[in-house]
């Protein structure tokens, strides 16, 4: 091999872009004492081959292989390589662009850390490519693209593997890694390439073909090696669907471990017969004697080989992409941070049938989303709630486990075994919540978790969990640790008073433990309370009502130096106590709170700047002016939006400079100040102490918006100022949600919402429609807006759907459900109203569905517009299979954009159309208070068919209409509906003249009397057309219209 020759390697079929290619290597700037080869491959069979062949014809030591379309526009090239290639005899090969991982599908440009740059036209025109920055001279990557190849060894290509024209290149990075050679990404200053490859058909089938060789070849070599444990024990069937379900994963490198405790042999018998042959990464383990199922479990993680272990329930399922989806969050954790990867859970009944996602955990996590451990803890030991899952829906790394599965600080656990071992795992690491679905958690009938004796298992196993906590350092701070000590007291409580009667003789040796752990958790309980006192310390503390104290939270020196700058009013102290940036917000300022004896508390994040000289006197006088006022803030909003945000209110006040270059200016104060609900929290002035919600806010999320609100529950006003100019520079970041936002968000809702929303009852009237009812019903009960009561009346001909109620009657405690099959429509509708104890109602047909935020989209408009009498939207029709229809005049589209309309206007317009195009008793969210009965009488006449439009007419009396325009609710359309019964609609058109009169002598809508009979002509035109239509046999009809059509016409003459 020739040290001082670089060898460029072009497979050619194309002369004119090789021309090209060729002059920007003829142009390269050649270092002293080297020379160039230059080697065209034509009529090549695969490209593995002509590299090949190449690379044996030629002495070079160096080896350039690029594309025919490659240009490279570095005159610097050759020099700069063998700078890299000199800089470690390890580093074997260079690329312009790759990726530090392969990801699970082999496609390297998937990878979430892709490294290089160049010049590229694979979507049709030329553009810069470019990903993540190198530090240093280069980068080391797993994989690099095969458009220039630039080696200082020789490997073999692996031409009997690719022979064709893809994934060359990934392979040929595995075998230079697998040899020990580095494969690097150089720091290029500038672009060095440009790739004009022109638009690339990424569903070419051979791109596939070969995606699959290479997975086959090497994923064993690449990817860690996960293993699935299945403990099983009699249950054939159910262990069956789970083992296919894992066998069927999409990951290429797992290895599937039974632990068969059964007392029979029927699940080895499917073993044996069906897949121990065939499929050559199970292995099957049946014990000599039943061990228990905790036993099971250590013997099962004594077996794997697996860097990550994934246990598989027998009667749970997998979604095939579940591991594929957890591993990648391993692979591309450099760090080494993450312990764990979870997802949502299904629950799937005794049939398999989904039944919803398990405890609703999207609304706690709606995107995927890493925790840090101690938070993480934290949140499930205070709430008692294993939101992370069982262990079927866990991938965890088996390293990071400090001790064996199932034990947590020494201790063997009855029952929550799975929580003994993510605590564990969380003390070491963090975790990643993937939002979707990737396993099911089957719930039936006769489940061992169900069992009393299990119930008392648990609950000894949460005080263990939550008494030595602290040894793993989890509840390191005194509140979290009160406020778990607390709910675990309550939920011991619960179990004494729930299985008073029910202890068996074989559960009392357990359930005698569980009282004497009990006693152990009482008295740390009543010691921390005396310890603390915390609220009294909070109430009763002096504090001096001269002195000022700035708490401010981070080590910014700029925002120091800027306070100490301010004007000091006569007489007046100031103290500036700068407090380390730490995991809850909250807790650092309660604790600094308690410390600190000034009457007038700054709470400031450090990277807010306070350019407002006169800043103290400025506050000082507020609070003086008025002893109410508790608060204030620099921007914040009147109300706070049924989602828990306020930024997007219309109802936003204040101003606030953004890195000096730019304002954030909401509504203009034009008062001395604004009373609002909700301010921001990178400055909050206070001058009484209320403790800040550090038991439910651990993060650096809505602990502001948590205390605007426990200022207003304690009757204290919260202001903003107003201001000429803004009195603060705060950095964008701090307006922006941080990574805890979403799950903060669902425990602030979860914690306020009965106390700062309005109740909102949805009221669903059934009958004999239960496999309807039921759709209805689950999308009531998945609405986001979180303070619903849902009320039931059932006058069914038979007991299906009260059989099926008690299933949700059981999970809920917000639905109310009355029974009485005698009741006819009317009384039925009415039962749902008299028990409504909502300030809003919704009515939802039982054949009907909600959109998932329905009532928290419309909510927000009755918060932020108290005008409105009306709120509804745009509503699709769909079949009896929930599929599509068109829509129909009734339902078109009014507005492109949520729009609001005075309530006259919209009457109007309904009137003289004549169509419902407000909506169905479904579609519409009222007040109460225009719904107080069912019964309605307008022209003297009861009504019955057009209830829903009168209703909202009468509502629209009294204020103005918001149209939200996209579809939050769903009408359905089928053959069992009385719509479609003539005298149904005969009645309706005799109503629609009724409402049409009434309204015009009430001089409720109409102007003047040429508007009232623009919409009595339409009317008779409508009733003509329905006479002419009419069959002989609906005689009845015919008269009843026809004589209102009589009295209709001399009504029109007579005026």
């Amino acid at each position: 091999m020739k040290n001082n020759k670089i060898a460029f390697i072009t497979c050619v079929n194309d002369d004119t872009l090789y021309d090209e290619c060729l002059r920007y290597i003829n142009n390269l700037e050649i270092p002293e004492g080297y020379e160039i080869d230059i080697i065209s491959v034509r009529e090549a069979e695969s490209i593995t081959s002509a590299y090949n062949n190449a690379m044996n014809s030629t002495d070079a030591k160096y080896k350039v292989y690029l594309h025919q379309d490659t240009l490279i526009v570095n005159k610097d090239f050759i020099k700069n390589i063998i700078d890299i290639f000199n800089l470690d005899e390890k580093i074997g090969m260079i690329g312009m662009v790759g990726a530090k991982n392969i990801p699970t599908n082999a496609y390297w440009w998937d990878d979430d850390e892709k490294y290089g740059k160049v010049y590229d036209s694979h979507i049709g025109s030329i553009q810069r490519l470019y990903f993540n920055e190198i530090d240093g001279r280069y980068e080391q990557v797993k994989a690099i693209d095969g458009f220039i190849m630039i080696t200082q060894y020789d490997v073999k290509w692996r031409d009997d593997l690719f022979d064709g024209w893809h994934f060359y290149d990934i392979s040929q990075s595995v075998e230079f890694n697998n040899k020990g050679y580095k494969v690097v990404i150089p720091n290029q200053e500038k672009f060095w390439c440009v790739h004009d490859c022109g638009l690339i058909n990424a569903s070419d089938i051979y791109i596939e073909k070969y995606r699959k060789i290479f997975i086959e070849e090497y994923s064993r070599h690449i990817f860690p090696l996960v293993s699935i444990l299945i403990p099983t024990y009699n249950r054939p069937e159910y262990f069956e669907l789970a083992l296919q379900s894992a066998i069927n994963q999409t990951y290429p490198n797992i290895e599937i471990i039974i632990g068969d405790d059964s007392t029979n042999s029927d699940t080895e018998e499917i073993i044996n017969n069906k897949y121990i042959n065939k499929v050559d990464n199970i292995k099957y383990y049946h014990n000599s004697k039943n061990i228990g199922q905790f036993d099971n479990d250590l013997k099962l993680m004594e077996l794997a080989n697996g860097e990550y272990i994934n246990f598989l329930m027998d009667d749970d399922l997998f979604e095939p992409t579940k591991i594929e989806k957890m591993i990648k969050y391993f692979i591309n954790d450099s760090q080494d941070e993450i312990s764990l990867v979870t997802s949502h859970r299904g629950i799937i009944d005794s049939n398999g049938e989904f039944k919803g996602i398990f405890r609703n955990t999207e609304n706690l996590i709606n995107k995927d989303t890493m925790l840090n451990g101690d938070e993480c803890g934290n949140f499930a030991l205070i709430n008692n709630f294993n939101f992370l899952g069982e262990p079927t829906t866990v991938l965890f790394k088996k390293s990071k486990l400090s001790e064996p599965f199932g034990v947590f600080n020494g201790r063997e656990y009855g029952c929550n075994v799975d929580m003994a071992t993510w605590l564990n795992l969380l003390s070491s690491g963090k975790a990643v919540f993937i939002n979707e679905v990737l396993s099911y958690f089957r719930m039936f009938e006769g489940q061992q978790s169900s069992s009393s004796k299990m119930k008392i298992l648990g609950a000894t196993d949460y005080i263990h969990e939550v008494l030595t906590s602290r040894q793993k350092k989890f509840l390191i701070d005194d509140d979290e640790y009160l406020q778990a000590l607390s709910n675990c007291k309550k939920y011991c409580e619960y179990i004494f008073e729930k299985l008073e009667d029910e202890i068996v003789e074989s559960d009392l040796n357990d359930y005698i433990i569980l009282q004497k752990q009990y006693n152990i958790l009482k008295i740390k309980y009543h010691k921390m309370i005396n310890e603390d006192n915390y609220l009294e310390k909070y109430i009763n503390k002096e504090c001096n009502s001269k002195k000022i104290t700035f708490i401010v939270y981070g080590d910014n020196k700029k925002c120091i130096k800027g306070l100490q700058k301010l004007s000091i009013p006569e007489g007046y102290e100031v103290n500036i106590m700068p407090i380390k940036e730490q995991n809850s917000i909250a807790r650092a300022y309660n604790n600094a709170m308690r410390v600190c004896d000034s009457k007038y508390k700054i709470y400031i994040n450090s990277n807010t700047y306070i350019v407002n000289k006169n800043f103290i006197s400025e506050v000082i006088s507020l609070f003086e002016s008025d002893d109410e006022i508790g608060m204030i803030g620099m921007i914040g909003a009147k109300n706070i939006l049924a989602d828990g945000t306020w930024k997007n209110s219309v109802n936003s006040y204040g101003k606030v400079y953004i890195n000096n270059d730019q304002i954030i200016n909401y509504n203009e104060v034009e008062k001395e100040y604004e009373q609002v609900q909700i301010i921001d929290g990178f400055l909050m002035a206070t001058q009484y102490d209320i403790p800040w919600r550090s038991d439910k806010f651990k993060g650096g999320s809505f602990y502001d918006i948590s205390q605007s609100i426990e200022f207003n529950l304690n009757n204290k006003k919260i202001i903003i100022p107003k201001q000429d100019e803004p009195w603060c520079v705060c950095d964008k970041s701090l307006l922006d949600n941080k990574g805890d936002f979403e799950l903060y968000k669902s425990v602030f809702l979860n914690e306020y919402s009965k106390k700062i929303f309005p109740l909102v009852s949805i009221l669903i009237p059934t009958h004999n429609r239960t496999e309807f009812f039921r759709i209805a019903l689950e999308s009531a009960i998945n609405q986001t807006y979180k303070n619903i009561e849902i009320i039931v009346s059932d006058n069914s001909d038979t007991f299906d759907t009260k059989d099926m109620m008690q299933e949700y009657l059981n999970r809920y405690d917000n639905i109310i459900y009355t029974y009485e099959s005698g009741l006819n429509i009317k009384e039925n509708w009415n039962t749902c109203l008299k028990q409504a104890k909502g300030e809003y109602i919704n009515y939802l047909m039982d054949d009907d569905i909600f959109e998932y935020t329905k009532i928290e989209k419309m909510m927000n408009y009755y918060i932020e517009y108290p005008q409105l009498s009306v709120v509804t939207s745009y509503r699709k029709i769909i079949d009896a299979y929930g599929n599509s229809l068109p829509d129909i005049p009734a339902t078109r589209k009014m507005f492109e954009t949520d729009t609001i309309v005075p309530g006259k206007e919209m009457s109007k317009f309904v009137l003289y159309n004549l169509i419902n195009c407000i909506g169905e008793p479904t579609t519409v969210l009222y007040k109460k208070k225009y719904y107080s009965e069912l019964s309605l009488k307008l022209n003297g006449q009861d009504l019955r068919c057009n209830l829903d439009i009168a209703r909202s007419l009468i509502a629209l009396k009294e204020g103005d209409c918001a149209y939200i325009s996209q579809p939050l609710s769903y009408f359905r359309i089928h053959d069992e509906q009385d719509q479609k019964d003539m005298s149904v609609r005969n009645n309706g058109i005799i109503e629609w003249y009724n409402i049409i009169f009434d309204f015009y002598k009430n001089n409720c809508v109409y102007d003047d009397k040429n508007e009232f009979m623009q919409s009595l002509a339409l009317w008779c035109k409508i009733a003509m057309n329905e006479i002419l239509n009419l069959r002989n046999s609906d005689m009845n009809s015919k008269v009843q219209i026809n004589n209102i059509l009589k009295e209709s016409l001399k009504n029109i003459l007579d005026l």
